[in-house]
């Protein structure tokens, strides 16, 4: 039924008393692309937090004297 790297699994719910079965199916590609994509994402976030942490650390520098 599945190809090479893809899998499946039923669940079963209740909706407003109506029972329903789901079939959610996954691949290895879909797998690897959300994770490229996470990836990709978190270095954005992360490198856009850093920005006023690194001005933060400049501007303390700047206004402290340095003692050896």
């Amino acid at each position: 039924m599945f190809e090479n790297g893809d899998s499946g699994a039923w669940l079963e719910s209740n909706y407003g008393q109506v029972k329903q079965r789901w079939l959610l199916i996954g691949s290895e590609q879909a797998k690897m692309r959300e994770q490229h994509t996470l990836d990709k994402r978190m270095l954005t976030e992360s490198t856009t937090a850093m920005k006023p942490f690194k001005n933060l650390s400049r501007q303390d520098r700047r206004e402290e004297p340095y003692y050896h």
